[in-house]
């Protein structure tokens, strides 16, 4: 037991390390102004600063409510330094942390021949990688990882989303009805916050849900799962009536069925554009491989908890890409499950790789003091 309390403390020190190392390298570039002094980046921080100066509320939102975020912020006022930008670069690390304990809920518990502290290290570093290879300045640039280490661009939704898909494994590795009642809970709360929920999790989860049920995988708790997915997701939108007032904008004239063309159009725009640059074709090679292994594990798995965890990593993006598409949306924000449902690949079968005892210890100090030494400054 201490052994694995051990590595469970060496892994979010690691992980620490390089959210870290990470935010300091976007904030180092032109992104920082995606970070830092974009508008739609400061709708959490002045939300936050408006509800805790206790004075009357006269806000309009979007589609969005951002309470998870609103949350964190607040906490994060309420513990950490006053300077905004000190805030925000804060936040841009809680984020990326929020990531690797998601992709850890994902890999599993601790089990003979398995490594998921190790491998979950490996899915935060690539993810990583791909952020700090988008340098743009731009909010409409594909660049995708990038965005969760802003308060606004959906990082609860996309910490909610792998949550789910780790509740769902531990479901079908017969956790018992305890991740059931989890999945429902978050699923509701997501979707309160935003509904962008639905199209990335429920709808694509619903679908392969149902696939592996008509093809004799997941039959018996399938039912369950979409009923709780689907419920979750209406009992969300019912709650967000009270909130009727403040939303300024449904959402419902985002879809444009009659603009596919323009969308397809669109986004291949945005993809020629990233794949101009070294960088771009660096963190899209990675996304490709990504993609390629979860294919790979789905036919490769030995467990229905496997096959769940990569059939997610790469049908939830080609499910959100065609329904983007679809619906005629021009927002390369959407697309976000391109690039982190991928890193599913590599938790969803953690099997132990050995490697010197010293060397890994060696690593993740380095990885730690790295981080320690490169703390973002805007």
């Amino acid at each position: 037991m201490r052994r694995v309390w051990a590595r469970e403390l060496l892994g979010w020190c690691t992980a620490l390390g390089m959210s870290i190392a990470v935010a300091a390298q976007v904030a180092a570039s032109a992104r920082s102004e995606l970070l830092f002094r974009d508008g739609d980046s400061l709708i959490v921080a002045m939300l936050t600063r408006s509800i805790l100066s206790g004075e009357p509320l006269d806000w309009a939102m979007s589609s969005v409510l951002f309470l998870p975020e609103s949350a964190v912020f607040a906490g994060l006022s309420l513990l950490a330094s006053d300077d905004l930008n000190t805030l925000l670069a804060i936040n841009a690390i809680v984020n990326l942390l929020a990531v690797y304990g998601a992709i850890r809920l994902i890999a599993g518990p601790h089990r003979a021949g398995a490594s998921p502290v190790g491998w979950s290290l490996i899915a935060l570093s690539l993810f990583g990688v791909v952020a700090v290879t988008e340098t743009s300045a731009s909010r409409d640039a594909l660049e995708l990882a990038s965005l969760q280490l802003t308060t606004t661009y959906y990082s609860s939704t996309v910490v909610a989303v792998m949550i789910v898909v780790g509740l769902l494994r531990r479901a079908v590795d017969g956790a018992g009805r305890w991740p059931f009642v989890a999945v429902g809970a978050v699923t509701i709360i997501a979707t309160l916050s935003n509904p962008l929920f639905a199209a990335w999790a429920t709808a694509p989860l619903t679908v392969l849900l149902a696939v592996g049920a008509m093809r004799g995988r997941y039959r018996r708790w399938m039912p369950v799962a979409i009923a709780v997915l689907v419920g979750g997701t209406l009992l969300g939108l019912l709650a967000r009536i009270p909130f009727t007032a403040w939303i300024a904008n449904t959402g419902a004239g985002y879809a444009q069925p009659e603009l596919w063309r323009e969308s397809i159009g669109y986004y291949g725009g945005l993809l020629a554009e990233r794949l101009s640059t070294p960088l771009g074709i660096l963190g899209a090679l990675v996304v490709v491989v990504l993609l390629a292994l979860s294919v790979l594990r789905t036919v490769r798995a030995a467990t229905d908890g496997e096959r769940l965890v990569a059939s997610a990593g790469w049908m939830l993006p080609l499910i959100v890409v065609i329904g983007a598409i679809a619906l005629g949306t021009h927002a390369a924000r959407y697309l976000q499950p391109v690039v982190f449902a991928p890193l599913f690949a590599l938790v969803a079968s953690p099997r132990t790789v050995r490697m010197p005892r010293p060397l890994g210890a060696i690593a993740a100090a380095l990885i730690i003091v790295a981080g320690a030494l490169s703390g973002p400054s805007p």
